[in-house]
């Protein structure tokens, strides 16, 4: 087993009701933010930057589940049962997202995270300063055409939480690059000048990005480590649940509206 960070740990570990606790954070904050995306228009702040906390969250939950199964059974525990289960779901919850949110052609982000499982499990035995390259190179194409939610960064963030939680301190630099990185504009999008409105919008959610997520997950860190308060597939279920019940939703408000 790793040399593993301990609760004294900036980005500690976390287990039991502790890692609960941030899974139903990520899921209230989830709400909050497709209610301000799909129903609202996009068009109240506060819930968008606590949306921003949502990705990290759940990069972290998927790490600290690769973590606790430990190096050696790591890649066959993410490629045989992880990545599949995710993406399975991913591909079941599609059309529900792309009614819901109208995302476009990005796939929905549970094709980020069960691809972001298959690398954190591929690339747990690379040595430290690979897995950071990896983390860096996936920025790139990160602003010109993500084909899924969070492009290649979001892919990489579960590979750079698990080096946090192996005790390795280069994945701080990772993590915190990543996050700060995740929710900036796309350049193939950005056909005006940026003005100083801009340069705030993007300082704020970079650093709703870092410090929301952190903060819940140190949090946590108190909480009792044993006993659960979710069934074991309840965000699997939640998931695909809450998008199709915005969309009814949407649907229903849209159509009382003509």
């Amino acid at each position: 087993m790793d040399n593993a960070a301990t609760s004294k740990s900036f980005i500690p570990q976390t287990d039991g009701q502790a890692l609960d606790f941030i899974k139903i954070c990520a899921a209230v904050f989830m709400v909050i933010d497709h209610i301000n995306t799909s129903l609202l228009g996009s068009t109240q702040p506060a819930m968008f930057l606590l949306g921003r906390a949502v990705f990290p969250l759940f990069c972290y939950a998927l790490a600290m589940n690769l973590f606790r199964v430990g190096p050696e059974k790591m890649p066959r525990y993410a490629i045989r049962r992880i990545a599949p289960r995710l993406l399975i779901l991913a591909v079941i919850t599609e059309p529900i997202a792309q009614l819901s949110r109208d995302i476009g052609p990005m796939g929905n982000v549970l094709f980020t995270l069960g691809f972001g499982a298959l690398v954190a499990g591929l690339t747990c035995r690379l040595k430290d300063w690979h897995i950071a390259a990896l983390c860096l190179l996936s920025l790139l194409p990160l602003y010109f055409m993500p084909l899924i939610e969070f492009s290649t960064a979001g892919v990489m963030l579960p590979a750079a939480f698990l080096l946090v939680l192996r005790g390795r301190k280069i994945g701080y630099a990772c993590v915190f690059m990543l996050l700060a990185c995740i929710n900036l504009p796309v350049i193939g999008n950005i056909t005006e000048a940026v003005t100083s409105q801009d340069i705030m919008g993007i300082t704020l959610t970079a650093a709703a990005t870092i410090i929301t997520p952190i903060a819940l997950i140190r949090y946590a860190a108190s909480q009792p480590q044993t006993g659960r308060y979710l069934p074991k597939y309840f965000l699997h279920v939640f998931y695909p649940l809450h998008l199709a019940i915005i969309g009814i939703v949407h649907y229903w408000i849209t159509t009382a509206g003509n």
